[in-house]
């Protein structure tokens, strides 16, 4: 699960959701350790962004590391 919050000029300095992805099937497939994230939302003005990550609690069956707790890595985060 991604998560992107922003405090916007109408948020009275809170931070509020701007989007949401779940890509959690697509995660649990094998193989699919890199598995790149695109979330587009309306054009906002903000002056400060927050992005959350939730991985799976343990890493689910049919992989090779079932069992084992999951990591999350970003490895690039491009703002437009």
């Amino acid at each position: 699960m991604v998560e992107v919050w922003g405090v916007t000029t109408q948020s009275n300095g809170k931070f509020v959701s701007l989007a949401t992805l779940d890509q959690g099937a697509e995660a649990a497939i094998q193989e699919r350790n890199k598995v790149p994230s695109v979330i587009d939302f309306a054009t906002t003005n903000v002056t400060a962004i927050r992005v959350r990550l939730q991985a799976f609690d343990n890493i689910p069956k049919g992989h090779h590391r079932a069992g084992d707790k999951a990591r999350t890595y970003v490895d690039e985060l491009v703002v437009e």
